[in-house]
């Protein structure tokens, strides 16, 4: 068979920055496209700045019905982080609590409707945030800070109800990082920092 004849299984990182810049140097988009080399594609639909909102406006527009349903081998969901962006500083990215589970429950049931089961779908929980040196960034911008981990936490603890209630995998990173030893964490310009090896996970 030529190459031409070969339709490699995809596997489909859809979130916003932290998917978006998951191929950068070190990135656990990078890892994961890497481990899987000749086995999958991965395809990075990375949307900076997005919350769960904008994402299900746009997710039928990047991803339609598959030729067949071993096309897709799996679909990452990872939003949270802008959707808890404080109301009162950042309205134009924050999401209420409820509106984003229920949009994370609507994305799933569209996954569903074009043949990605769910057990296929790994959801992704948004990362503890740095408040210190978010506060920076925000301040570089004359901002003030617009995050807060506690907040942060509540919309990652309703991404892993979701999965529960929905039957899909999690990946739970508030919680993986507040365990992991802070040495083998690698920062990135944003509210947040990625461990690579939490991230690397992967359905084989």
């Amino acid at each position: 068979m030529s190459a031409f004849g070969l339709l490699w299984p995809r596997v489909i990182l859809f979130g916003d920055s932290i998917t978006q810049r998951s191929f950068d140097q070190g990135g656990w988009g990078a890892a994961i496209a890497n481990r899987l080399v000749r086995k999958c594609d991965v395809l990075n639909r990375g949307f900076s700045g997005y919350n769960s909102k904008w994402a299900l406006n746009i997710l039928p527009k990047i991803l339609t019905q598959p030729a067949n349903q071993g096309t897709i081998a799996a679909v990452t969901v990872c939003f949270g982080a802008n959707d808890s962006a404080l109301k009162d500083v950042n309205p134009v990215q924050h999401i209420p609590l409820t509106e984003y589970a229920e949009n994370l429950k609507c994305i799933i049931e569209y996954l569903k409707s074009i043949g990605v089961c769910e057990e296929k779908v790994i959801l992704i929980t948004p990362p503890p945030l740095d408040e210190s040196a978010w506060e920076k960034e925000c301040i570089a911008k004359d901002s003030i800070l617009n995050r807060y981990n506690s907040v942060t936490n509540q919309y990652a603890e309703a991404c892993v109800k979701v999965a529960t209630e929905c039957g899909t995998d999690v990946l739970d990173l508030w919680n993986l990082m507040q365990m992991e030893n802070r040495a083998r964490v690698c920062p990135w310009k944003g509210p947040h920092v990625l461990p690579i090896s939490n991230c690397s996970r992967r359905r084989q």
